[in-house]
């Protein structure tokens, strides 16, 4: 019985699906999803916050999927502020499954220390970043890809259930 809508950034055409109720709009809504081309432009998060806070005016879920890098600090958090103060803020932050790999591989030579020395840095850098976005009040979900729809669902429920909404 929610409306569920979907604003793009950082593809190559940004897209606004307006928040509707119906079933017959999820099948929309994923038609939508599917035909997205991403793209290596990195995403305007100040453009999307007053985007949705243009569009939409009740106190609403805004979930923001993204591939959270530490060099996002100084364009996420404004934009992240500025939604909180109307609606009630979830980043999923998908991380890159290749990180977790690299971890699990062991090192045998020079070239696989310092790629692994470059990914212990990277993961400590993005560590702080998010909880840094969590002390600001932020609700965080950081995950891999392939766990997005069940762990998403939940958290969803989760917060349907507090009444935080």
């Amino acid at each position: 019985g929610d409306a569920v809508g979907l604003h793009t950034v950082g593809t190559e055409n940004p897209t606004w699906f307006a928040p509707r109720k119906a079933v017959q709009n999820m099948q929309a809504l994923l038609n939508t999803l599917y035909d997205l081309q991403t793209s290596n432009q990195p995403a305007d998060f100040m453009a999307l916050a007053q985007n949705v806070l243009q569009r939409v005016s009740k106190r609403s879920l805004i979930v923001i999927v993204s591939n959270v890098r530490d060099e996002d600090d100084s364009e996420l958090l404004p934009a992240l502020r500025l939604l909180q103060k109307r609606h009630l803020v979830l980043l999923v932050s998908l991380r890159e499954s290749v990180l977790r790999q690299t971890q699990e591989t062991p090192v045998q030579d020079v070239d696989d220390a310092l790629t692994y020395a470059a990914t212990e840095v990277y993961l400590q850098e993005r560590h702080k970043l998010l909880q840094k976005l969590t002390r600001q009040g932020v609700l965080l979900l950081d995950i891999e890809p392939q766990q997005l729809a069940v762990s998403l669902l939940n958290r969803y429920l989760e917060i349907k259930r507090s009444g935080r909404l």
